[in-house]
């Protein structure tokens, strides 16, 4: 049985190439996706910014 299809937009850029093998080299150490693993990166990175901006926020 295949999986749901997420709600998601496709996205196309441009990376160095070093950031690249290093991503690449992520990907096959963990065994996740590159979507996958974008998905996680951009989320825990969004998720501590938030953090410290509603900390910021209560500090003032």
């Amino acid at each position: 049985m295949p999986r749901p299809k997420k709600d998601g937009k496709t996205v196309s850029f441009y990376l160095d190439k070093e950031l690249l093998d290093r991503f690449d080299r992520f990907c096959d150490d963990t065994g996740r996706s590159k979507t996958g693993a974008i998905e996680w990166m951009m989320k825990k990175t969004l998720d501590e910014v938030d953090k410290e901006k509603n900390t910021d926020l209560l500090s003032k």
